[in-house]
């Protein structure tokens, strides 16, 4: 009698199991199952900083930059908004027919860009917001920009000098050299019979 109650016993512990793997299994299959993971990466990981963007420029108007979401589960994700919050969120704006709803299906891909439109010189600091139905449904891009001082414009040197008051140009030339004075004719002679004693007189023919 022992032995048949417990096989009995035995017998309703794995019936009861039985119904309960069932059960799960039935639930489980009208159940979705959650989002796969987002995983979202840009050039500047390199850092080993939070997912972010790094604008560096010297003038407005310069090139978008972009960061990579990638659905690495096995059911899709949908993207539902993109947002740019912070102190200086009005000096970034999204990239140019940067769509803001998307889906991302299982081992695809997307790109999502900002531009930098700074309006002064110095540090902008920003947050980019991506809405999703991830188990990280508000994923933030930190946005973080510099716009150096445009270099002042130096004269340019000419080579030609100015022209004076009297509208001619000066001109460089060496000094004039100036010859002693010349003795005159009687002199060279009065000088000569001096010196070399009185001349013959002439013959006259």
């Amino acid at each position: 009698m022992r032995k048949t109650t417990s096989f009995r016993r035995g017998i309703r512990v794995l019936a009861f199991a039985s119904v309960l793997a069932i059960t799960g299994a039935s639930q489980a299959a009208c159940t979705p199952q959650p989002p796969g993971p987002l995983k979202v990466t840009s050039y500047e990981d390199f850092l080993g900083l939070s997912t972010r963007l790094v604008f560096s420029v010297a003038k407005v108007g310069a090139a978008p930059r972009f960061v990579t979401l990638q659905n690495t589960g096995k059911t899709a994700i949908n993207v539902t908004g993109i947002t740019i919050s912070g102190p200086q969120a009005s000096q970034y704006k999204l990239a140019k027919n940067q769509a803001t709803s998307f889906t991302i299906a299982p081992g695809a891909s997307a790109q999502v860009g900002a531009r930098f439109q700074p309006v002064g010189p110095g540090l902008k600091y920003a947050t980019m917001t991506i809405a999703n139905n991830s188990p990280t449904p508000n994923y933030q891009v930190a946005l973080r920009g510099v716009m150096s001082k445009a270099p002042s414009a130096t004269p340019s040197r000419s080579c030609t000098s100015s022209p004076t008051s009297s509208g001619t140009r000066p001109t460089s030339a060496s000094p004039a050299r100036t010859r002693p004075p010349t003795a005159s004719r009687g002199a060279m002679r009065s000088r000569c019979r001096t010196s070399c004693g009185p001349t013959a007189p002439s013959r006259s023919r």
